[in-house]
């Protein structure tokens, strides 16, 4: 038995686990491929830059944050820069859900609607971030 980890081949995001039989092929889509051994997501992505392609530990976003907290005026801003290019941005509280692709390098977020908001990152090569914005 082998245990392998499938990965997308484009962005070397890890897709799931699986064990085969040695020999036993493999029915993957088009865009994947897998490594031997077991990787976990939340802890490794497959470098696709590089020949064989090889689990790494993710990153830690090292991004810049103005504030915590905000006035809800829809004018003060909450801005989160040095995003890596690729990564999502999720903000969302009991009322909003706001979900955006970062191909800048930063989120502004200014709202009217006082409350606690969820900041999550996410970027196949980093670890996720989580973080929250108090609204007042």
């Amino acid at each position: 038995m082998i245990n392998v980890t499938i990965y997308n081949k484009t962005t070397g995001e890890i897709f799931g686990l699986l064990t085969k039989n040695t020999g036993q092929n493999i029915d993957l889509r088009q865009d994947q491929s897998y490594v031997d051994g077991f990787y976990d997501h939340d802890e490794y992505f497959i470098d696709i830059n590089n020949e064989p392609n090889e689990p790494k530990i993710k990153f830690t976003f090292n991004i810049t944050i103005n504030k915590t907290t905000i006035s809800a005026d829809n004018v003060d801003a909450y801005i989160i820069s040095d995003i890596p290019v690729g990564s999502n941005c999720i903000i969302k509280s009991n009322n909003v859900h706001i979900s955006e692709n970062i191909d800048d390098g930063e989120i502004i977020f200014s709202t009217n609607n006082t409350g606690i908001y969820t900041v999550t990152l996410s970027h196949p090569h980093y670890v996720d971030l989580i973080n929250t914005i108090k609204v007042i």
